[in-house]
């Protein structure tokens, strides 16, 4: 029971980190030797392709992949955006109410 708990625990462990932490497993395939590909916009990886998403062929988003969902997000601001959602906490922005989300975004991915 102690030897297949770590592994059933870790599996579960790795997919929360390819569903919700996208960039986090985007850094860790590259920390781990993978492909010079992960700069880019997709890269083909089968092995690890197998055990994050249980399909050998699905494609492996690169960092170039997240900054152009980055960019799609568009001139929206911190501002306009809680505006609309709670004016009640507008007050609490500060400095970040002037910041777009595209570039909130990008400055996430390239940290």
């Amino acid at each position: 029971m102690l030897l297949i708990e770590p592994i059933v625990l870790g599996h579960f462990m790795g997919d929360d980190v390819v569903a919700y932490q996208p960039l986090k497993f985007t850094a860790l395939t590259t920390l781990t030797g993978g492909p010079g590909g992960v700069y880019g916009y997709e890269y083909y990886d089968p092995v690890e392709a197998l055990f994050a998403y249980g399909n050998p062929y699905h494609p492996l988003y690169g960092f170039q992949y997240y900054l152009s969902q980055c960019r799609a997000l568009g001139n929206t601001t911190f501002g306009q955006l809680y505006g609309e959602l709670d004016p009640g906490m507008l007050g609490y922005l500060g400095p970040l109410a002037n910041v777009t989300l595209a570039q909130n975004c990008e400055a996430a991915v390239l940290a």
